[in-house]
């Protein structure tokens, strides 16, 4: 029988039906997509020669575009908006982003955050100025939406999978020669074109929908129930205990909370939130689990929030605000918000709160003097000059060049070189150029890359050539590898070989004389509780950092130069002159913070 032109195109949209309604529904959305994938697989970033921070501003700006088309779409769909209305609005929409992701400096832009508020703002646009709007109605609508998007994930990984898999079998059992690119493109059209795709097709169309509430019968409704009943409600009920458990050990102590205890919060906050959505419509006949937790989920988060204003207290008080920091703090505001809010609604509770609240508070955060790059970018300019001020480098605004060539100590030399890289990764160095209107040879020079403005702003106040900038923790890996001379008789005794690991508490240590004594590792200080009642405390964070630059000989013959002796401590606080000996250290090392987790030595220890 012969294939007409009919039943050849009724061949083809019997093969991709959903994709095809998908490009019809949501036109603009699909061409960004086809957009995206075309760009990366012809590389336009190496044909016009765009640096990696454009490269990564265009594909950012592309995925926020195609968010904002399908939320502006369901949000049409839901006002029965006209076609030429609604696309002359997602046109505009586009003109915005690309201005804000064409001027990120002008804006103090920053991209993720842009992006992320879209992302949310997709499950929200249907219910957007909407009074009648159920909660049932917004659970179903987010939970087809969010399901059919991991679902498209899963497909393009099981296609982008297998096609690689394929290729790679024709190459081994074949000798096919593919590209070098094949894998790399395949995966860019799976994620970049079939997985959008698939997920407008599977966006749902009835926004009155409701959930049912009480038990589950719908399979992947029940499965959500049972995950919340099993998995994350008592698990967050537990995680709260140990939160608050911890708060109580701080009150006893009399001490901070750690600052990395932000992140772990904020995972906390940010899945407890999660579970107060996906439990809404079986929240009352899951068990009492899930009952006391939706009923006072709001009391149980004020703690922890609590907690996490106090850590990054901390990190702010000593750095000043960054972006991370910046992020961690407005999420803390947010939890608190929704805390407040739930506690004066009683029991009027719109599930809209949620996303709707974050969706704001990302947007506003992601550009503007008000933003996270506009508030970091001036207290960090404020920590450089008080610092430069403490040392007499900066007086009045102005840079000041002293007598004699001494430079910047290390630390401050490291921690200024720390906030240079930061102003410079921002693009935001020239908030220091008014320092030096009256230098007589300016970083400032016209035509000077940002890297060459950056090393002369570093040499101009006086940055020693060994403050390299920690942009990421690095490993320490320390061993001595010559001996070191002291004079043993000067001690009463001689302990070890030592080794103890961090968070080690009360560890006994037997000595040879039959004494004891007691030693505990934590916060990279080491405390030595000796038999006659004296303690010494040894804080073994400086010399970290300072072993850090500690490199092997690049070359055998150098190693008559290798500075690697074992490092002295001094107790702290001690007028007798008790010292450990390191012979080997390992652990991590920031510009912000040293952790310590193993050491080995020896403890000189004096007399009274």
């Amino acid at each position: 029988m012969a294939l007409t032109r009919n039943s050849l195109l009724n061949a083809l949209k019997s093969f991709t039906p959903d994709v095809g309604a998908a490009v019809r529904r949501f036109p603009l959305a699909s061409l960004i997509a086809l957009t995206f994938t075309l760009l990366h697989l012809f590389e336009i970033n190496k044909v016009f020669g765009l640096s990696g921070d454009a490269w990564m501003r265009v594909s950012f700006g592309l995925g926020t575009a195609f968010l904002w088309s399908l939320a502006t779409s369901l949000y049409a769909e839901r006002h029965h908006w006209s076609v030429p209305k609604r696309t002359l609005i997602e046109l505009a929409g586009f003109a915005v982003v690309a201005l804000f992701f064409a001027q990120p400096v002008l804006f103090a832009l920053q991209p993720q955050l842009v992006f992320l508020s879209a992302g949310i703002s997709v499950g929200l646009a249907a219910y957007v100025r909407v009074k009648d709007a159920s909660n049932a109605a917004f659970w179903q609508f987010n939970h087809h939406l969010w399901l059919g998007a991991g679902l498209s994930l899963v497909g393009a990984l099981l296609f982008a999978g297998g096609l690689s898999l394929i290729v790679e079998t024709l190459e081994l059992l074949f000798e096919v020669d593919f590209p070098g690119s094949t894998h790399e493109k395949i995966w860019t059209v799976a994620f970049g074109l079939i997985a959008p795709l698939n997920w407008l097709s599977l966006t749902p169309q009835d926004f009155a929908e409701t959930a049912h509430e009480g038990e589950q019968d719908e399979f992947t409704s029940r499965a959500v129930a049972v995950i919340v009943k099993y998995i994350l409600a008592p698990l967050l009920l537990v995680y709260t205990a140990i939160l608050y458990a911890y708060a109580v050990k701080i009150a006893i102590d009399g001490m901070l909370p750690k600052g990395r205890l932000g992140p772990m919060v904020l995972a906390y906050g940010a899945l407890m939130t999660l579970t107060v959505l996906l439990a809404w419509p079986a929240r009352m006949v899951s068990g009492p689990l899930v009952t006391v937790f939706w009923r006072h989920w709001f009391w149980l988060i004020l703690g922890p929030v609590a907690l996490l204003f106090l850590a990054v207290y901390q990190r702010i008080d000593q750095y000043g605000l960054t972006d991370e920091r910046y992020i961690v703090t407005l999420a803390g505001l947010w939890l608190a918000f929704l805390a407040i809010w739930f506690l004066l609604r009683g029991g009027v509770r719109d599930l809209r709160v949620l996303p709707a609240s974050l969706a704001v508070a990302l947007f506003l955060a992601s550009f503007g003097p008000w933003g996270a790059v506009g508030v970091s970018v001036r207290s960090q300019t404020a920590q450089l000059a008080a610092l430069l001020e403490r040392q007499g480098r900066l007086k009045d605004g102005r840079i000041v060049v002293p007598d004699t060539a001494k430079l910047l100590p290390r630390p401050e030399g490291r921690r200024a070189a720390s906030i240079l890289r930061y102003l410079e990764r921002n693009h935001s160095l020239h908030t220091l150029e008014g320092w030096f209107d009256a230098a007589e040879n300016s970083p400032f020079q016209p035509g000077s890359s940002t890297a060459k403005t950056s090393k002369a702003i570093l040499k101009a106040i006086g940055a020693p050539a060994g403050a390299h900038v920690l942009t990421e923790a690095e490993h320490l890996n320390f061993t001595a590898t010559r001996p070191v001379s002291l004079q043993v008789s000067a001690f009463d005794a001689v302990i070890g070989p030592l080794a103890v690991k961090r968070q080690a508490t009360n560890v006994t240590l037997e000595v040879e004389n039959g004494g004891k004594l007691s030693v505990d590792f934590e916060n990279n200080v080491l405390t030595v509780r000796l038999g006659d009642g004296r303690t010494l405390l040894f804080d073994v964070a400086a010399t970290a950092r300072e072993a850090l630059v500690l490199k092997p000989p690049a070359k055998p013959s150098d190693q008559g130069s290798d500075p690697r002796v074992p490092l002295r401590v001094f107790a702290r606080g001690a007028d007798d002159g008790s010292v450990l000996v390191i012979e080997n250290m390992w652990g991590r090392v920031s510009d912000e913070f040293v952790e310590v987790r193993l050491l080995r030595g020896w403890l000189l220890i004096k007399g009274n």
